[in-house]
């Protein structure tokens, strides 16, 4: 099950969703609930010719269970769209919902991973896995301090033509921009994760 928002946006831009399975053991392994099993998807499109993916969106952590990818997950991920040539789409939007076991609970979420972000682990992984193109977002409306009326986020672009960042750019210019307060919220946010977590900055 995919979010709606992005369900929509399909439906809108004539996008034809592929769906993928995910291990969904919700009542008996929270904790392990909502993994993307990568073996599968990869025989699915191994199996079908016909289908031919020009990205792959991942939510993590995962509404809404808060379960969260595991760094080798991660990089499995990576090589699958580097291996069918898709691009990766993440939504990282609930990255500060989540906590690690042992530790209270924010939002019922619960995990036994750190969160972290594709972008890290692309850095981090040899050619030509580092050269896969990234699209993160990110959103203030589902950060820890919860700013719901703050419509206001960012989309963050890794190893992505130059030329398609102009249009993106050019295409955002011309949209309604929001209010001064939740872009000053959004600056906090983004100014406070980088300081207190290095790993943003790679």
């Amino acid at each position: 099950m995919c979010y709606p928002i992005y369900t929509q946006y399909n439906k809108a831009s004539g996008i034809v969703g592929i769906p993928y399975n995910i291990r969904t053991d919700f009542y008996n392994d929270f904790i392990r609930s909502n993994h993307i099993n990568v073996t599968n998807i990869r025989q699915m499109l191994r199996n079908n010719s016909s289908i031919n993916p020009k990205a792959m969106l991942v939510i993590n952590p995962c509404n809404p269970t808060g379960a969260v990818l595991t760094r080798i997950e991660m990089e499995n991920i990576v090589k699958l769209c580097v291996e069918f040539n898709m691009v990766l789409i993440a939504s990282e939007v609930l990255q500060e919902t989540v906590c690690i076991r042992n530790h209270s609970a924010i939002y019922n979420h619960v995990s036994i991973s750190k969160f972290i972000s594709f972008r890290e682990v692309i850095n981090s992984m040899q050619e030509p896995y580092n050269q896969l193109e990234l699209f993160s977002i990110y959103s203030a409306s589902k950060s820890l301090l919860n700013f719901p009326s703050f419509r206001t986020g960012y989309l963050e672009l890794l190893n992505i033509d130059s030329d398609i960042c102009k249009e993106i750019y050019k295409h955002v210019s011309i949209d309604i921009a929001t209010n001064t307060v939740a872009q000053i919220v959004l600056d906090i946010l983004v100014s406070s994760s980088l300081e207190n977590d290095k790993s943003n900055l790679k």
